[in-house]
Order: structure tokens, then C-alpha cells, then sequence
């Protein structure tokens, strides 16, 4: 209710959410989230890419499965998202 009526009064800052490298909070531009995925599309491991960009495997899982960078360009793994290789339970083959 505090919050509804702060935006009513014209009290509240309202923050734009931009996605991807627009962000002002993002680590990654573009151009890495579309390597990222490439990579991930000829067999690296989330752990793998994670140490390389220096971001956390979930990150990486979102990125390569579309959820996030969605501008960004590149294969997007499209299979069961518990399928997605993090080099704890093996390969698994990319969705065509």
C-alpha cells in the first residue's frame, strides 16, 4: 500500500529495466552473451564459461537458454532446461 501510494503522489523513482548490455548492472555485452552461446553450441561446459566471463553457471544457463541477452544473437539451447550441461552429469546434445 506505501508503495502504490508513493507512486500515486509522484514520490516514487520508477527504474526503467533495459535488457541485455543495456542494463546498467549487466556484466556481459552482447558480443560476449552471443560468444557465450556459440561456445556452449560446440560443447563448453556452463562451468567452463562460467570461470572464462567470470559470471555464475546460472547466469550462463539463462543466457544459453534464451532467458536473458535475449538481443544478443546465437544458438539457443531449446531442450529440457535440467538438460542443460554443466559438466556435472555429462554432455548433452544441443536441440536442432
Amino acid at each position: 500500500m506505501n508503495v502504490q501510494e508513493a507512486i500515486a503522489r509522484g514520490r516514487a523513482r520508477l527504474i526503467e529495466q533495459h535488457p541485455g548490455e543495456g542494463n546498467s548492472l549487466a556484466k556481459l555485452t552482447n558480443d560476449q552473451a552471443r560468444l557465450i552461446r556459440v561456445r556452449y553450441a560446440d560443447g563448453d561446459l556452463l562451468r567452463e564459461l562460467s570461470a572464462a566471463f567470470g559470471v555464475s553457471e546460472g547466469q550462463i544457463s539463462l543466457l544459453v537458454r534464451g532467458l536473458s541477452y535475449q538481443d544478443a544473437g546465437g544458438p539457443v539451447f531449446e531442450g529440457d532446461h535440467r538438460r542443460v550441461r554443466s559438466g556435472r552429469r555429462g554432455r548433452v546434445p544441443l536441440s536442432a
